[in-house]
């Protein structure tokens, strides 16, 4: 059966003929292939299969949607065309570094309808919170994200977290007992201890006597 791939959510990519089985990804981390390393300025949101929450980054660049294994956003449902839809982002450098976004049928047998417009083959401008809906059940939500306009840039006092290690006490108390197993314990005790004789009668008040010698115990 065949499963949309949710990057950072599946552990396994659907691939045709043979299978390529994943490393399993943290839960909403995306899994950003290592030919693409554009950074990530939108997502595309649906819960359209099953209600279950579905999510694929969108990169600067061009951004390939279809059926096909070989997409970067592989939406695995019938009425999706192999290769469906491309979404294009890039920077504006001469309006302030400002993003543009452009979506466009490349031929599918489907369409797009792009809010409640029917696209046809001419690419169209994305705008932020914009609903796609490919073929014919793939209703989307467009977030783009605009770090300019929502003032989102580095911290210059930003100080990562250090990670201190932990050890267990049960390490310590080992530690110190190979060290000194009398270390608590007081002089005279220590001494008495260090001093005891395997052999010895021990007697108790009331006459009654211990003997441990021949390494067992008797009652005298």
């Amino acid at each position: 059966m065949d499963e949309t791939y949710v990057p950072g959510l599946n552990s396994k990519k659907h691939q045709p003929a043979q299978e390529i089985v994943e490393q399993p990804q943290p839960l909403g981390v995306s899994n950003i292939s290592e030919e693409s390393e554009t950074p990530v300025v939108g997502f595309l949101y649906s819960l359209s299969r099953g209600g279950e929450p579905e999510w694929w980054p969108l990169h600067i660049g061009q951004n390939k949607i279809g059926k096909a294994a070989d997409m970067d956003i592989c939406l695995s449902e019938r009425s999706i065309s192999s290769h469906h839809a491309n979404i294009n982002l890039k920077r504006l450098r001469r309006k302030g570094n400002s993003l543009a976004a452009s979506i466009v049928d490349i031929g599918s047998k489907t369409g797009i309808i792009l809010n409640d417009e029917e696209l046809d083959y001419e690419p169209r401008t994305l705008k932020n919170e914009d609903i796609v809906t490919f073929g014919l059940n793939y209703k989307c939500v467009v977030i783009l994200v605009d770090p300019t306009k929502y003032g989102l840039e580095e911290s210059s006092e930003f100080i990562p977290a250090a990670k201190m290690p932990k050890v267990r006490k049960s390490i310590e108390l080992d530690q110190e007992l190979e060290e000194d197993p009398f270390s608590g314990l007081d002089s005279t005790t220590s001494d008495t201890i260090g001093k005891f004789d395997p052999n010895a009668t021990i007697s108790v008040n009331g006459g009654i006597g211990i003997d441990l010698s021949g390494g067992g115990t008797k009652i005298l």
